[in-house]
């Protein structure tokens, strides 16, 4: 009974001193919410510090200590705080969220995508989560369940322009060209002066092979203003492939006074002087799509290239380029047919090259060129009777 009066007056005694002492940590605490708001992150974390030394099991103190450690860029830091967190509160969303932003950015997919589930199952409402997800499938190599994450986040939220365009990306990597092409358009139906889901609908139709439809898409996007160099080569090499070359050109020569140069605008600027009859452009150009040619491409510059130089009775030439794109991988049967006829021309007597040319033109004709058959059958009837009747007679 003596020891109650005691107790009473310890209580009494700190009960002030408690009260001052969590006062000052408010103050610190709001001190440093004020300093993060000016992004002051490296003031604002060494006053989070004190409020969580003095009370070191607080969530919200290590959280707040996490974020400044997270946008002070020392990832490592702020992941040891935020899994703190989570061992006092294993729902806290903004600490899942920051983790797994930090794995990702770390690399670690894995458990980035497991956190992001996570906050799926604690709100399957939130179109947010569901499109991360879809990028974080994208990130481990799984199309097929980033499609569903994609498909839930457009369910919940049909203006989410990036899980739109994520989606109908991987929609056309399966092939399903048709089908992305219908959901962008639908879109800008919806978004009308949308310049990223403008872009998209052209790179969309670019694929399809609907050239005519890619044109539109940019002419709204220059009325705009906007001459964005990613996507608008689209423009010149849809105009090479409906063969209006001496609209192309322009195009691409601003392109390549703008950008780093690359293969393919090299590969259209060749087509297109070839199509316009500057032979030495065109050659010069085919050259330097085979100098930056990093892709399966190098046959067909090869084989165009040949084209020129037979146009010019340079038939030698032609034939060593013919030999680069057999070597490259292009297997278009019409090289055969190509090579004959340069043969034909560089053999005067001998005629056995030609004639084995020919026939393996013919031994993989593919309908294409169908006076390029009638010539070949023709060339290898009189052949056979010249070394029938003739050159044989004549020995």
């Amino acid at each position: 009974m003596k020891q109650l009066p005691l107790l009473l007056l310890a209580i009494l005694f700190f009960a002030p001193y408690r009260a001052n002492a969590q006062s000052d940590l408010d103050s610190l605490y709001h001190e440093g919410l004020q300093e993060m708001q000016a992004f002051k992150y490296q003031q604002a974390l060494e006053l989070f510090f004190e409020c969580q030394r003095n009370d070191p099991f607080n969530p919200e103190y290590l959280s707040k200590v996490g974020y400044c450690y997270f946008q002070l860029g020392n990832l490592q830091e702020a992941q040891i705080y935020f899994k703190e967190v989570m061992k006092k509160d294993s729902v806290h969303v903004s600490s899942l969220n920051y983790l797994a932003t930090i794995e990702e950015q770390m690399l670690d997919y894995r458990s980035a995508l497991g956190r992001v589930e996570q906050l799926i199952g604690l709100d399957s409402t939130n179109s947010y989560y569901y499109r991360t997800a879809g990028h974080l499938s994208e990130k481990l190599g799984r199309p097929g369940k980033a499609m569903i994450y994609y498909q839930q986040a457009i369910s919940l939220n049909p203006g989410d322009q990036a899980a739109l365009v994520a989606y109908c990306n991987l929609l056309s990597a399966v092939g399903d060209l048709h089908q992305a092409d219908s959901i962008l358009e639908s879109a800008l139906h919806k978004q009308p002066k949308n310049l990223k889901l403008l872009y998209e609908s052209a790179k969309a139709n670019y694929r399809l092979r609907t050239y005519e439809q890619v044109l539109p898409r940019f002419e709204k996007a220059l009325e705009m203003g906007d001459t964005n160099l990613v996507y608008l080569p689209l423009l010149p090499y849809s105009l090479s492939q409906m063969e209006r070359c001496g609209e192309a050109v322009p195009w691409m020569e601003y392109i390549l006074e703008k950008k780093e140069p690359n293969e393919q605008l090299h590969y259209f600027l060749g087509f297109c002087y070839n199509k316009l009859d500057s032979i030495e452009k065109s050659i010069e150009h085919y050259e330097l799509a085979v100098e930056e040619g990093l892709s399966p491409n190098l046959g067909v510059y090869y084989q165009h290239m040949g084209d020129i130089m037979a146009k010019q009775d340079k038939h030698r030439t032609a034939l060593k380029n013919y030999e680069l794109a057999q070597k490259y991988g292009n297997t278009d049967p019409v090289i055969f047919f190509h090579m004959a006829v340069a043969f034909d021309h560089v053999y005067i007597k001998d005629k056995k090259r030609p004639l084995s040319f020919y026939k393996k033109y013919l031994a993989n004709y593919d309908a294409k060129n169908p006076d390029f058959k009638a010539y070949a059958k023709k060339r290898v009837e009189e052949i056979d009777y010249y070394e029938k009747y003739i050159w044989k007679g004549n020995n």
